[in-house]
């Protein structure tokens, strides 16, 4: 039975500004860009959000839809409007944003689908913390593990989101105890923990999960497990957008984990050659990404062809 992977947060359209004008309008939302990733990498992919019955709704579904993206279970709305997010780049092809919302407040229970052993569910951001989501959240987490999939969790915290807020940071552990591998960068921790070490970091998260990647922008990819802690090197590049550096290395590393074959309950048990497979595809996905104006590898990406580690 072939794998599915169901992607879980909001969806939106990024307006990506550089030297001051809009140069391209693309499909975003973290969770949409691995998505997209996935769906063009041949992956069953489903994706769990919210966004408008309008035009630019329209537009976003279609596109989702040519790049084998299914969103049954998504959530349209009548009486909002698609979510728009403006991304300025800098000098080093980061992005600041500017987001404009128009959501339901509450948002309705609606259906989901019937989770299996061997599926895997990605989840992360501020997305998942809102408090008028958080429901909805936590509905999904206990069905799809309770069912045997396999959860990863990014907090993809960015500044100034929580403020050192206690719902939303208790709501992030909770988040954090209930994945199976637990991906973030330097500066979500920092954020969250107030340090950067890799070592600190982990013992912070390791009673609520036993694996965690941090990523730290062009420094060493660091995993560390129960059983090792391993460093990648970050292939140099110049950079022409990294807005979905993250969010495909997410899709990297979920491609690595159905390509290893790995389920929640072998996860524990991954020799460390395993693990420096999937994180070369999460490398890799993260590379081809950034290489693009768009949030996502480009179409005609083949998997484990270039970057070595």
């Amino acid at each position: 039975m072939k794998r599915r992977v169901f992607a879980i947060g909001e969806t939106l359209l990024d307006i990506i500004f550089e030297n001051r004008q809009p140069v391209k309008a693309v499909a975003g939302g973290s969770m949409a860009n691995a998505a997209v990733s996935l769906g063009r990498a041949g992956i069953d992919v489903e994706l769990i959000s919210e966004f408008g019955n309008d035009q630019v709704g329209n537009q976003i579904g279609s596109f989702l839809d040519d790049n084998h993206v299914k969103h049954t279970w998504s959530l349209r709305y009548d009486s909002n409007k698609t979510s728009v997010a403006m991304a300025f780049l800098n000098e080093k092809k980061n992005a600041e944003y500017t987001f404009y919302h128009d959501s339901p407040e509450i948002l309705p229970v609606f259906p989901l689908p019937e989770f299996r052993e061997g599926d895997i569910v990605l989840l992360g951001s501020f997305y998942s913390v809102r408090p008028q989501r958080r429901s909805h959240i936590v509905r999904i987490q206990q069905e799809s593990k309770q069912a045997g999939a396999l959860l990863v969790y990014d907090p993809n915290i960015r500044k100034g989101h929580h403020d050192n807020n206690e719902e939303y940071l208790s709501s992030i552990l909770e988040n954090l105890s209930m994945a199976s591998i637990v991906k973030g960068s330097d500066d979500d921790f920092f954020h969250l923990f107030g340090t950067r070490s890799p070592q600190d970091i982990y013992s912070r998260t390791r009673n609520y999960c036993p694996v965690l990647y941090i990523t730290r922008g062009r420094k060493d990819l660091v995993l560390i497990t129960p059983g090792f802690t391993a460093s990648y090197s970050v292939p140099l590049i110049d950079p022409v957008s990294t807005i979905g550096a993250g969010d495909n290395f997410n899709a990297g590393l979920v491609y690595g984990l159905i390509s290893e074959g790995v389920s929640m309950s072998g996860i524990s048990n991954l020799p460390r050659s395993a693990w420096d497979i999937i994180s070369r595809f999460g490398l890799e996905f993260a590379r081809a990404a950034c290489l693009s104006f768009e949030n996502y590898i480009p179409l005609g990406f083949t998997p484990g062809n270039k970057t070595k580690i």
